[in-house]
């Protein structure tokens, strides 16, 4: 992980990219964040475990502290609706820790090459761990977390609630593709190609528990949610 850190500031400084024109926007529970401080210029933290101050942890990092709700997902769409109209040219969207994901991901520095719309590393992963357009496939590591509380059951199928909050049409499942662990990078005219509401629906659709099964949904819709439901 830090060798790819490494490598997207060596791609940033060779191009001359500046904060400006690129943000990194951290989704963090208790992760380490040391290993992200050679690009402390162009990051925000949002920080969803207890609640730190990066002066005390002399992390020299822009951290806020916010609710521990809706995973990741509920972090992306925080910074889309609280900076709709201050969105750098391009963002990348990480968790603090993508050392489990390395490989379903790009590197990092190839995130800001040829970015159209939307750049996720996308598998041909149809329905995945779904039953269709229903729930998730409650597997034993799931069915644990239910039991558990640890993850609360949607009130609607991913059908339903792609429906309501992405699109009035369900995609044809056989073309039907995304990029496991919620790792992208979208530029701000896609973002802003979209009514600042239809964030604010989705989000509202996750922001009731730390781990909802919505949260799973939107992880499984990034590609299409920036282009309002829709393949191309």
């Amino acid at each position: 992980m830090d060798y790819q850190i490494k490598k997207l500031y060596s791609f940033l400084i060779y191009n001359n990219i500046n904060p400006n024109q690129f943000e990194i926007v951290i989704a963090r529970y208790n992760e380490d964040l040391k290993p992200w401080l050679i690009l402390k210029d162009f990051i925000i933290v949002y920080n969803k475990g207890e609640p730190i101050n990066s002066s005390n942890l002399n992390l020299n990092l822009k951290i806020k502290n916010i609710s521990n709700v809706g995973r990741e997902s509920h972090t992306y769409l925080y910074h889309i609706i609280e900076n709709y109209n201050n969105l750098k040219y391009l963002t990348l969207f990480i968790q603090a820790d993508f050392s489990d994901h390395m490989k379903e991901i790009y590197e990092l520095y190839e995130y800001l090459i040829k970015v159209n719309k939307i750049k996720i590393n996308l598998k041909n992963k149809n329905t995945c761990c779904f039953n269709g357009w229903g729930r998730l496939n409650h597997k034993a590591e799931y069915l644990k977390m239910i039991y558990d509380n640890k993850l609360i059951l949607a009130k609607y199928t991913f059908g339903e609630w792609w429906l309501k909050y992405i699109s009035n049409k369900l995609l044809n499942l056989n073309d039907f593709r995304w990029g496991p662990c919620g790792i992208f990078s979208v530029t701000r005219e896609t973002i802003i190609s979209l009514d600042l509401n239809y964030y604010k629906n989705i989000i509202n659709s996750i922001n009731y528990h730390s781990n909802p099964e919505e949260g799973h949904y939107c992880e499984r819709s990034w590609y299409y949610i920036f282009r309002g439901g829709k393949i191309n």
